[in-house]
């Protein structure tokens, strides 16, 4: 902040889900950089879609990332601003992603404190690998939200 810079922004990946020492983390930087005159803002992962579905990906997939909607309120109380990244979502069409990113904004919205508005991160790779579909993953439909799914 020395150098002119307006605050300290965290984006900690992977961040495993619910790791306890986050929160505690925020705590203390948070007074820090307010005494400083600064803003704290952090990227935050995905929330669980339906409550028990991030055990089930991590049991498939490995360990996931997706938080628990108490978590990212947990952090969401810590901080200033919290942006949440809603894309690399596997999903490969694009209504069932514009209704996740719906979803997403839905859940962030109940969990975020007064005072603390979520950003939502969306999709603006070009990019078609596994967990990134460039042609459903597009930012119109992110903006449009979509259906699909019940999330839309």
């Amino acid at each position: 902040m020395d150098a002119g810079f307006d605050g300290v922004h965290l984006d900690l990946e992977p961040l495993r889900p619910d790791d306890g020492d986050y929160p505690k983390l925020l705590e203390r930087l948070r007074p820090a950089v307010h005494g400083r005159g600064g803003v704290l803002p952090v990227a935050a992962h995905q929330i669980d879609p339906l409550p028990g579905l991030r055990t089930v990906g991590g049991t498939a997939v490995g360990e996931g990332t997706w938080w628990s909607q108490r978590f990212f309120g947990r952090v969401a109380r810590r901080v200033d601003r919290i942006a949440l990244m809603s894309y690399d979502t596997w999903l490969p069409l694009e209504s069932p992603s514009g209704g996740y990113v719906a979803r997403q904004t839905e859940l962030a919205l109940q969990a975020a404190p007064d005072g603390v508005d979520p950003l939502m991160g969306l999709p603006f790779l070009p990019t078609d690998d596994l967990g990134h579909h460039a042609g459903a993953e597009a930012v119109s439909a992110a903006v449009r939200g979509g259906g699909g799914w019940g999330w839309g």
